[in-house]
């Protein structure tokens, strides 16, 4: 075993590849808990300071939604309760901040994603859901 992979796994501190997995489980549990709308899982899984920065597809202007927001929307069935698959594109970790791009595709929209997170005392926790909504046609 190499000394630093030793000495990270004596010291109890976090290897590249515990925090790539982690960063994954906790995008995939994000998207999970919207797709069933499990609001207590969603809530748990955010920052206090979370946002959501979105565009639509072939459409000029940005959105942004607080932590408030974007639960409440959540809670009123205006977002969310869709079956997506997700997939990831790439993991990178940089001390206490993550990002991942991905895709969440589902039969009402696609969302081509770049989520952010960031290491808490509680572990990793979604700081940001940045995402182009690609809208499908009525009936896809």
């Amino acid at each position: 075993m190499p000394v630093m992979m030793l000495l990270s796994v004596l010291l109890g501190a976090p290897t590249a590849a515990a925090d790539d997995a982690a960063v994954r489980a906790q995008v995939t549990a994000f998207a999970a808990a919207g797709d069933a709308r499990d609001l207590p899982a969603l809530e748990g899984l955010l920052h206090p300071d979370f946002r959501v920065a979105f565009t639509v597809k072939g459409k000029p202007g940005l959105t942004l939604m607080s932590r408030a927001q974007y639960v409440g929307a959540a809670k009123a069935g205006k977002i969310g309760g869709d079956r997506r698959t997700l997939t990831i594109h790439r993991v990178r970790v940089s001390g206490d901040l993550a990002q991942v791009e991905g895709r969440l595709a589902g039969a009402r929209a696609d969302f081509d994603g770049t989520w952010t997170l960031v290491r808490t005392e509680a572990g990793w926790r979604l700081l940001q859901d940045a995402v182009v909504f690609a809208p499908r046609p009525s009936g896809g």
